[in-house]
Formats: structure tokens, C-alpha cells, sequence
């Protein structure tokens, strides 16, 4: 094991891999020819939503709606029922909300198709008429329903994130670089859960320039996601606004990145960048080379396009890792006993499903 050396600085933060829900709308067609409003279908949460809303003055009295297989038969031979649709209502509840149970699915399935139609009666003052959700016939007059398609997608799931990274009972461990212009300015050792197993060996950023921290030595640690508000609880991080800010950074300026004076980024400039923006402020002693021009172009790039930033699945998330004494889960009283650093640790993403054309 490499000798122990002491850097200035006294948090952790590690990196992790992530990634809304679309809506498919048409018309709400009243008498044939007038737009009343429009049929939203989405999936939240899980669930199917079919929303009716109105325009110009236009309200739903009542309305039915029908939901199945796209290619499944109809329940009518020729011309349509509303009043037997499964599922109707009043003005009172304008949304309606399956589960995909209920829709005889046992659960989502990518490149699910769905047939929906929309039927309401609507009314303008003294004018009342018949409305269908703009598509294709499903039958005699002129009743219509419309396709949708259900895709899967692969997304950063932070609460998930979270959870699963919150501890108190981690241990770090770190390497210095010894300067180098290619490696971060550490590498960290992270057991998440406490129980003896490396979780994370990932490139590692210092945030803190007021502490110092042993290279090759074990601190228990307190752990948090950048994207969770138990950061705001840990003293010593001075920015931690800016966590957007530095996730945007680690995603966009990978070390080797060729900047916009055709030169490659070393890892001494994105440290600096870690400093500048999760401390506040940078100092030139041990991150090795590094350009000013560099840090400047990703400091623009960050204030410029980073804020409210959330990575994209296969990408790369800060987490805390807090250097405390053992023994304690003090987060908001226990004095930091080490350094504060960044480090990159690869993250799963979660699958969802969303309407499609």
C-alpha cells in the first residue's frame, strides 16, 4: 500500500450513472366540424390518464369512454354505444385514471397498442352537442377513436437513487494521484452499506479546500445524493446549490475531452472546476496541470446550460461521502474529520413506460 499522504480538503462526493411522461392529444370534435376542447392520454405513475379539457367556451355535460387492445374486436358489431362504454362520468371529474389491469394487461409491455375513444356531450350556452376525440371510424355515423402506442424507457430514478445511497454507516477510502494529467485527483473506495465490500472504485473530485484527508487510510463516512436534500444538512458543504452545476461538468467534460482550443482536458482543471463551484474557490497546489482557459470554457458551459441539470441515463450523479468520526450520525452537528471529495460512481436506471405515436 502506497505511503499516507495528507491533502487539504474534507468531503466526498461520488459519481453515478442515471437518464416524463408524454402525452398524445387530439381534438374533442362537438357537431362534426367545431374543436370544444381536447383527449389527452398519458401514463403517470404507472397508471393509463385519459383527460378531457375544453375551449371557447365549451363544457362537458357527460362523457364515456372506451379503452382496449388495438387489435382486438370491437364490443359492437356496427355503431358504437357510449352509454355502454366501461367507464363513464360527469363535468364533475374530467380525468380517468386505469390501471393496466384493468385494461385485461397484466402490466406494460413496450410496443403496447391501445384504441381509444372518447365520446362526450358537450354544451355552449343553449347549443348542445355530440363530441368524439378526433381519429379514424370506429363505425356507423360518425363515432372515431384514435391509437396510441406504449414504449419503455430507461430513466434515472432519483428517489430510487437516493434512498440507496443514503447512509450513515460508509466508509472511504482514497488514493491520491500524485498529480497525474489523465487519472481524477483520486480514486475512491467506497462501501456504501458498511459491510466490509468495496461498493465503488470511481474516479474521486475534492470539494474542500478548509480539511485535510490521509491518502490509503479508512473514514467511516456519512453518504448522500447531490440530488437530495439531506446534503443541505451536511456543514462543510458551502455551495451545494451548485451540485447541478457540478453534475453537468462531470457529465459533459469527461477528462480527455478536446476543448474549444483543440487541446485536451486534464484532470487538474476539472478538479479546479469541483472547487470552484461546490467550495466556492480554487487554489493551484496539487491538482496537477491545468488551463485556465479550460476551466473557464466549463464554468461558462455550466452557468450557461447546467442549471436545474439531471443526467441522462448511462451518465453520471454526485454523491456526498461525508469523512465523520465512527461511530456517530450526527449529520448536522459531526465536525468533518477529513476531506471533502467528488468521486464517479456508475449508477442503474430504472425503466418506465410512456404513450408514444
Amino acid at each position: 500500500m502506497a505511503a499516507m499522504r495528507l491533502i487539504g480538503a474534507v468531503l466526498l462526493v461520488l459519481v453515478l450513472a442515471s437518464s416524463a411522461h408524454a402525452a398524445k392529444c387530439v381534438d374533442l370534435i362537438a357537431g362534426q366540424h367545431t374543436d370544444s376542447g381536447d383527449v389527452c392520454v398519458e401514463i403517470i405513475d404507472g397508471k393509463l390518464e385519459v383527460e378531457l379539457t375544453t375551449q371557447d367556451g365549451w363544457q362537458v355535460k357527460e362523457w364515456h369512454i372506451y379503452v382496449g387492445q388495438k387489435d382486438a374486436e370491437l364490443p359492437w358489431k356496427n355503431s358504437p354505444a357510449p352509454g355502454k362504454f366501461d367507464w363513464t362520468g360527469t363535468a364533475e371529474e374530467l380525468t380517468l385514471t386505469l390501471t393496466p389491469e384493468q385494461l385485461g394487461l397484466s402490466a406494460w409491455e413496450d410496443g403496447e397498442q391501445l384504441l381509444v375513444a372518447a365520446h362526450a356531450v358537450v354544451c355552449k350556452g343553449d347549443q348542445e352537442e355530440t363530441a368524439w376525440g378526433e381519429g379514424h371510424s370506429i363505425g356507423k355515423n360518425w363515432s372515431m377513436g384514435f391509437c396510441v402506442g406504449v414504449c419503455a424507457e430507461e430513466y434515472f430514478d432519483i428517489p430510487a437513487f437516493n434512498d440507496a445511497v443514503l447512509s450513515t454507516d460508509a466508509s472511504v477510502l482514497v488514493q491520491y494521484n500524485g498529480g497525474s494529467t489523465v487519472a481524477p485527483y483520486f480514486t475512491g473506495y467506497v462501501d456504501i452499506d458498511g459491510d466490509g465490500v468495496d461498493d465503488v472504485v470511481g474516479n474521486t473530485w475534492c470539494v474542500d479546500l478548509a480539511n485535510t484527508i490521509a491518502s490509503n487510510r479508512e473514514y467511516c463516512a456519512i453518504t448522500a445524493s447531490s440530488y437530495d436534500i439531506a446534503v443541505d444538512n451536511l456543514p462543510g458543504i458551502n455551495q451545494p446549490e451548485n451540485f447541478d452545476l457540478a453534475n453537468y461538468v462531470l457529465n459533459t467534460f469527461p477528462i480527455g475531452t478536446v476543448m474549444g482550443d483543440g487541446n485536451i482536458l486534464t484532470a487538474g482543471s476539472v478538479q479546479r472546476a469541483m472547487w470552484t463551484l461546490i467550495y466556492g474557490s480554487a487554489r493551484n497546489a496539487g491538482e496537477g496541470p491545468w488551463s485556465q482557459a479550460h476551466l473557464d470554457e466549463m464554468l461558462g458551459a455550466a452557468f450557461a446550460d447546467g442549471e436545474g441539470y439531471v443526467p441522462d441515463c448511462g451518465g453520471v450523479v454526485a454523491v456526498v461521502v461525508y469523512p465523520v468520526a465512527c461511530g456517530t450520525d450526527d449529520q448536522a452537528g459531526q465536525a468533518l474529520i477529513a476531506q471533502a471529495l467528488v468521486s464517479e460512481f456508475p449508477v442503474a436506471c430504472g425503466t418506465r413506460y410512456k404513450i408514444c405515436e
